[in-house]
């Protein structure tokens, strides 16, 4: 069962969301972002704060300029769920905010703001096709500057603390329970 709506800063059904996702199957978490692109560095502040997790379940990865970096842990930890943590920009939606979907339902909807230097979709589709992953997510952060610079926004940083949060009390209470 997936996650198809598209939630936006719904904090308690994100959490659930990604209860249901989290909850089974091995994960991979891929934290994607440009260290030199201001709020585009979301992503690799979220891995720095969850890379403490890696188990025999769980694969928090960094991705650093885009997923392609990243392909071959991908691949060697044979995910059934992918996690994509990015920065993204959704037109009217104050930066800062939080929103989760399955990534076939919002890929049309968002753009993700790394600047990839192959097209996200065409990484995904390979690792789709190479080791049959049944469903990936987009939670992101909607972006309020990505020049050049490493500082990220107020807005953008409690963005990303909240999901770093969210996460971490999820595994945790996920792991209380079994």
């Amino acid at each position: 069962m997936g996650v198809y709506l598209l939630y936006i800063d719904g904090i308690d059904r994100i959490g659930s969301s990604l209860r249901m996702i989290l909850g089974s199957g091995r994960i991979v978490i891929a934290c994607i972002g440009s260290p030199l692109r201001r709020d585009d560095r979301a992503g690799l502040v979220v891995y720095e704060r969850l890379r403490d997790l890696n188990n025999d379940r769980i694969r928090v990865v960094e991705c650093i300029y885009g997923l392609e970096n990243c392909y071959t842990d991908i691949i060697g930890f044979k995910p059934d769920k992918i996690i994509l943590i990015d920065s993204v920009f959704v037109e009217g939606v104050k930066p800062g905010s939080i929103i989760l979907g399955s990534y076939e339902n919002i890929r049309e909807r968002i753009g993700i703001a790394t600047t990839h230097n192959i097209p996200l979709t065409l990484v995904l589709k390979g690792i789709v096709e190479q080791i049959g992953v049944r469903e990936i997510y987009v939670l992101g952060v909607v972006v309020k500057d990505i020049g050049f610079g490493e500082e990220i926004s107020r807005e953008v940083d409690m963005g990303v603390r909240k999901i770093i949060d969210l996460i971490r009390e999820v595994l945790s209470s996920l792991s209380q329970s079994s």
